[in-house]
């Protein structure tokens, strides 16, 4: 799957199918919750794998012990979790990738089957599991591509524009590990993932799941880290008829928009002269240095003063705040009207550097719990909502996009 689907179809129907074969077969395919957790993880054989493996040998574990002592109803199935989840720990410390589903499932699952591999055989039980498994994955994926036409269409729409930007920068969107526009480190594994349609396609839910309604004003605050999720956001509001309002700022983490000449703002101004004006609607509010306190005196002086130049001859703004609050105040200026928040990147202003908010990716709901802690925290204690976009490689392990 490349794009983010919804789990909890997969579980419900995971379930129902489960009681049909229950039902009319006779046949137990793992437990009710078993074949929906498989299905989750069919696109990702390690995961599968580390799973079933732990049932098995589970399996083997009840069988060996019953030799020895009197096994029967709870009894046996208290010891088939307990032995589940014994195993389930010991091949997830060697496994490279930890399964989705001894992370989502909790680590009950290997033991549920094999508690059903005792009672009607492992054969049997492997084979319902393994039909009812594939008739859930069908089915979920055909409502996930009914039910998810918008999310396909912004991913379709950020497709046309990494491959304009790549066209007119072979770097793409992908940086280097150090420049003049450096900040922080930054994970080349994780920039890699903004090359993934799906970016967009998981924005799009997640402003969906934001609860926001057509025409209304959603604020992007951006660093250079993750220009691609910038792009993917945007081309999310336009799909949902959305109206986004952008402050971005120059600075990147390492493998981010740190090329000089080739910033995050002149990617956005090089999209915006794409033909069919992908970017059309978007207000730029600003544009700002980034770095420690928004004024970027650790970055290159002389890209600065090309940027600034280059933001004025598009009539955007490039604002250099004379402190913190300063830079805060510029946002909050500019998002006074919007409904929601997006957060691509870690710039200063976005959390005053609070570490707990910047370990939060995904949608954040509205609480008092971080007022006065950046934008984000603001956003949220005004009882807006806030989609971060930070440790996206456990956001996308959370929606199930990509592979091992």
């Amino acid at each position: 799957m490349t794009f983010a689907f919804r789990p909890e179809i997969f579980i419900i129907l995971g379930i129902l199918l489960s009681l049909a074969c229950s039902e009319g077969l006779n046949l137990s395919p793992g437990g009710v919750v078993v074949p929906g957790y498989v299905a989750l993880c069919l696109n990702r054989p390690l995961e599968l794998a580390v799973t079933l493996g732990a049932a098995l040998a589970a399996f083997f574990t009840i069988k060996i012990a019953g030799r020895f002592f009197f096994l029967f109803g709870k009894r046996r199935f208290a010891l088939c979790l307990l032995s589940g989840l014994a195993w389930g720990l010991l091949f997830r410390a060697f496994a490279p990738a930890p399964g989705a589903i001894l992370r989502i499932g909790g680590f009950l699952i290997p033991g549920i089957l094999a508690s059903e591999m005792t009672r009607q055989g492992a054969l049997k039980t492997f084979a319902a599991m393994a039909a009812v498994s594939a008739a859930v994955f069908l089915a979920g994926t055909g409502l996930t591509l009914l039910l998810g036409a918008q999310e396909r269409r912004a991913e379709a729409a950020y497709t046309e524009i990494l491959e304009g930007l790549h066209g007119r920068n072979r770097a793409g969107i992908i940086g280097e590990e150090y420049t003049a526009l450096t900040t922080t480190l930054g994970s080349p594994e994780a920039k890699l993932l903004q090359l993934d349609p799906a970016a967009a396609g998981l924005m799009a839910r997640l402003l969906k799941d934001a609860g926001v309604r057509r025409g209304a004003k959603i604020a992007v605050n951006a660093s250079g880290s993750f220009p691609g999720f910038v792009f993917a956001s945007l081309a999310a509001c336009r799909t949902l008829g959305l109206d986004a309002v952008l402050v971005v700022s120059l600075g990147a983490s390492s493998y981010g928009a740190n090329i000089p000449g080739w910033t995050v703002a002149d990617m956005l101004f090089a999209a915006s002269a794409m033909p069919g004006a992908p970017l059309a609607g978007v207000e730029f509010a600003a544009i700002t240095p980034g770095g420690s306190g928004d004024a970027g005196k650790e970055l290159d002086r002389a890209e600065l003063e090309r940027a600034a130049l280059l933001a004025q001859s598009h009539g955007v703004p490039f604002v250099v705040p004379a402190s913190l609050d300063e830079a805060l105040a510029l946002r909050e200026a500019a998002f006074k009207d919007c409904a929601v928040l997006v957060n691509v990147g870690g710039n200063h202003p976005s959390t005053f550097a609070s570490e707990e908010l910047s370990r939060m990716g995904g949608l954040i709901r509205p609480t008092d719990a971080y007022a006065g802690q950046g934008l984000v925290g603001n956003f949220l204690s005004q009882g807006k909502p806030v989609i971060q976009v930070l440790n996206v490689r456990q956001l996308f392990r959370q929606f199930g996009i990509g592979k091992d």
